[in-house]
């Protein structure tokens, strides 16, 4: 693992998003972008299926959030997996992670797709993307229907990534479909990272709603 040294001096070469694009991003999460909980929650009165208005702490945590990125996961996918050529992120959000694993230059990845069903978090990845001035075609975000087939053929990608999504799907069924769908896009030989917080919090982690 890399020591404090070489993570802070990691963090202190990490990007800038720029304006207008960050301030464009500000409002999309402050409007509610990246804050619809459960794709497969039938009940219309649940209040995670709805997006809820971001207060000011948590939209500057989203900015935040690329930065953090570049030194906890994909540190760990530097050092576990070493350098790919293509990544898909699975439930990409709002797009911190699509966007990290886009700018390690431990990675190199050429390109990054991100996938989620939600088009309005997907406005708030793009915008994202656009902040970093990165080059245009290394991170690409589509939209996805929940509870269907990933797009992509059997053994596409050499590293497949899923973080904080499976939480939110509350059948088991649902569940395992998504994991039975990461193995399956994933080649021979390649990476899957399937990353969850502890199921036991009593608040969720990204929006700290109840």
């Amino acid at each position: 693992m890399p020591t404090d040294n070489s993570m802070n001096t990691h963090a202190l070469n990490s990007p800038i998003p720029r304006e207008p694009h960050l301030s464009r991003f500000r409002d999309l999460i402050r409007r509610g972008a990246g804050t619809l909980d459960k794709h497969d929650e039938q009940d219309a009165a649940s209040p995670f299926i709805k997006p809820a208005a971001a207060y000011d702490a948590l939209v500057e945590r989203e900015v935040d959030r690329v930065r953090v990125h570049l030194n906890s996961l994909c540190r760990l996918l530097e050092a576990h997996v070493g350098p790919t050529e293509e990544i898909l992120d699975v439930g990409c959000g709002t797009g911190a992670t699509t966007v990290a694993m886009a700018l390690s230059p431990g990675l190199g990845a050429r390109r990054v797709i991100g996938l989620d069903p939600n088009g309005f978090s997907l406005e708030a990845a793009r915008a994202r993307w656009d902040a970093y001035e990165a080059p245009a075609g290394q991170a690409t975000f589509l939209q996805i229907a929940p509870e269907q087939p990933l797009p992509f053929a059997d053994g596409t990608f050499p590293l497949t990534v899923c973080v904080s999504v499976i939480e939110y799907l509350g059948e088991h069924e649902h569940r395992q479909r998504l994991v039975d769908e990461l193995l399956r896009v994933t080649r021979v030989g390649g990476h899957v990272c399937l990353i969850t917080p502890n199921p036991l919090r009593l608040r969720d982690y990204h929006t700290h709603r109840w």
